[in-house]
């Protein structure tokens, strides 16, 4: 039996509807706020003011490693539960710290009233086992803390980004990395490409090289060490004639072994001087096991701002380095 047309339409009608929405995705969420590195905590006076609000400020307190002078890995202010409303609730990173009946855990959402957003919450029904809980499990709170910040970097740098110069790096290792417009190719020749940002405050270097793989002693610290310090004598040199970038063996390189796009990686976090100058200041290298290519990429961030903090410039070019595909 043939539909009525008003029926007809009707059924047209709802079909167009719900095509519409489920085209449209999800709902989109208001843009986060907040300065890079901001934490907004949420947090009542009876669990601020105990040794569970002491072990958290602690944590996000302490001095990010491998920089020049001291600056804490974030900063952050608290307010309690009950002033938590409006436009507090679109910023970058939440932390809640509060007493519940339930066993101690960290949990982590995302997006939930802006984007992109982390909002981690923290909870027992004992101040001392959250104290206890943060302490054993700093590391992975702010490895949270840290993600959310190179993302939100990353998705900034996407919007920018050089596409000729993204195939340039391509095309030499076989691997994609973000690299947003500012940066200029500075050298490229015998598998070493350095890609270097200069403004007015300071200057940010990203040196991409690839070596041979021969077996794991190649991810050992000093054998890093001494690869970077050769590649340098070769290829960045310093101000002064004669002068170049070497590494600064007075304070200890830190190493941390991880992945990158699924693949083996030595990260090391250090200082760098400028041999036969007075320069230096923070980097962070990565050292990549590409097995089909058989060989290792190294992809390192580094700045120099003489006059300025530099955390945040370090975490920039970090998360270029972080952003490799391969």
């Amino acid at each position: 039996m043939p539909l009525k047309p008003r029926l007809y339409h009707l059924i047209f009608a709802v079909l167009i509807t719900v095509w519409s929405g489920c085209a449209q995705g999800p709902p989109t969420r208001p843009e986060a706020s907040g300065r890079p590195g901001e934490i907004l905590l949420v947090a009542d006076d009876d669990v601020w003011n105990t040794v569970a609000g002491k072990a958290l400020t602690d944590i996000l307190t302490a001095e990010q490693y491998g920089l020049p002078q001291g600056e804490a890995q974030f900063r952050f202010s608290r307010l309690p539960q009950s002033n938590f409303s409006g436009i507090l609730k679109l910023q970058k990173n939440i932390v809640y710290l509060e007493l519940a009946e339930e066993p101690v855990s960290i949990s982590y959402r995302n997006d939930v009233w802006s984007a992109p957003q982390l909002v981690v919450r923290i909870a027992g029904s004992n101040i001392d086992s959250i104290a206890a809980y943060l302490r054993e499990n700093y590391d992975l709170l702010l490895q949270a803390l840290n993600d959310a910040e190179r993302n939100r970097i990353v998705i900034g740098y996407q919007a920018l980004l050089d596409a000729i110069l993204q195939k340039t790096v391509k095309d030499s290792f076989g691997v994609s990395l973000i690299t947003p417009k500012g940066f200029q190719l500075a050298v490229s020749k015998n598998n070493f490409m350095w890609l270097r940002r200069e403004t007015q405050e300071m200057s940010q270097g990203i040196i991409i090289y690839e070596t041979a793989y021969t077996d794991t002693s190649d991810f050992v610290s000093r054998i890093i060490v001494s690869r970077r310090d050769s590649i340098c004598l070769q290829h960045i040199p310093g101000p002064s004639e004669g002068s170049y970038m070497a590494t600064e063996m007075s304070y200890p390189v830190k190493r941390n072994v991880m992945e990158v796009d699924s693949n083996f990686a030595v990260e090391l976090r250090g200082l760098w001087r400028t041999e036969g100058d007075f320069m230096g200041g923070p980097f962070v290298s990565y050292s990549i096991h590409n097995p089909s290519r058989g060989t290792i990429i190294t992809i390192e961030g580094f700045v120099f701002a003489p006059r300025y903090n530099k955390r945040e410039y370090l975490r920039q070019v970090e998360a270029i380095a972080r952003s490799a595909t391969f």
